[in-house]
């Protein structure tokens, strides 16, 4: 009879941590692919710049913080990058995917900056709402730099800047209490 206690962690399943690594990944770009296919179908004209990121940051967010990888953000949206280039591909923003990549980047170092405590819950939720802010300000760099319009543009610069904070700040809250609720 074997009386040895069971290990009570993922390493009987992943006994390599190699193909740990790697599962956790595939499940991060699988949320990102996850985020990009909902914010295709979702797509409503309602001329609020940045409405999309509720989901998609809450998506992004959530698994980026849920995950142990660094630069978790980046790898999600890797598949988001991915998605979009290859099967949504929309002629009107070919900018959109670099621009999420953009935003990852900074998203992940406000990650970074929460989970090693050199900023708390309120900085986090404003500066993950700053990150998604990133892209109405690429978006003016790209419309100087090419002369491609851009519509969210047409009410003026700083109503997409203030929804996009909104809309981000939203998200990461969500994100950020959602996260909490189910670890306890």
């Amino acid at each position: 009879m074997n009386t040895s206690q069971q290990q009570n962690s993922l390493s009987r399943i992943f006994p390599n941590n190699t193909v740990a690594i790697t599962v956790e990944s595939l499940l991060l770009i699988s949320a990102g692919i996850l985020a990009a296919i909902l914010h295709q179908k979702l797509k409503m004209p309602l001329h609020l710049p940045g409405k999309q990121g509720i989901l998609f940051l809450l998506i992004i967010i959530s698994a980026a913080r849920a995950s142990r990888l660094p630069m978790a953000a980046t790898i999600a949206t890797t598949g988001t990058a991915m998605f979009f280039y290859l099967f949504a591909f929309d002629g009107a923003d070919i900018f959109k995917p670099l621009l999420y990549l953009i935003v990852a980047c900074g998203i992940d170092a406000v990650i970074y900056l929460h989970r090693y405590k050199a900023i708390g819950n309120i900085s986090f939720v404003i500066l993950s709402g700053a990150a998604w802010t990133l892209i109405p300000l690429l978006r003016i760099v790209i419309s100087m730099a090419t002369g491609l319009p851009f519509k969210s543009f047409l009410t003026g610069l700083a109503y997409p800047f203030a929804t996009h904070l909104l809309f981000g700040a939203v998200a990461s809250a969500i994100a950020l209490y959602s996260l909490r609720l189910f670890r306890r």
